[in-house]
């Protein structure tokens, strides 16, 4: 900023109506320029002891180190507003990224059948899962009676041998060579 943008921007710098970039602007212009440092001095001076003569303050007061502890506290606001924002532009890539990774995997999903069918699921899941779901679904497990578990037997406890039906009334064939 030049001399003359700066001397145009104390007002609103005194009424706090700059923006975040011309405040910044304004006070690293004005604390390595002496006649612009020495002009905001004589206006803050003005304004603030029109301030307090509506207050009916009668004290007297060092102008200079009030006008230096509201520049600081302007530029604490400043670092205030730019950890905000990176902060903000931080979130917004995390969110970004889950939201990216989550349209993958569905994604992928759709392509490839279902989630465990995924690239991600493989590389989360062991490897003893992986090999399961390979082959398809784990067969379903399935129950037998007691009455197959255990064979037929007599009154004596003695193990009945039956024979198939199909194999009854077959008369046996030559053998193969």
């Amino acid at each position: 900023m030049d001399c003359r943008t700066v001397q145009q921007k104390i007002m609103p710098y005194i009424e706090r109506k700059l923006s975040d970039a011309e405040l910044e602007a304004f006070l690293d212009h004005v604390q390595h320029c002496k006649s612009c440092s020495e002009e905001l001095e004589v206006y803050f001076t003005i304004y603030y002891a029109l301030q307090k003569l509506d207050s009916d303050d009668t004290e007297s007061f060092d102008m200079q180190e009030i006008l230096k502890k509201d520049m600081e506290k302007m530029q604490m606001h400043l670092q205030k507003n730019e950890s905000v924002r990176f902060l903000k532009k931080f979130f917004y890539v995390i969110v970004g990224m889950v939201l990216g990774i989550a349209a993958f995997v569905g994604v992928d999903a759709l392509l490839h059948g279902g989630l465990p069918n995924t690239l991600v699921y493989q590389w989360i899941t062991p490897e003893e899962e992986q090999s399961q779901t390979e082959s398809g679904r784990m067969p379903p497990l399935q129950l037998q009676s007691t009455e197959e578990l255990e064979p037929e037997t007599n009154h004596k406890r003695q193990i009945i041998v039956t024979v198939p039906e199909t194999e009854m009334n077959v008369e046996p064939g030559p053998i193969p060579d």
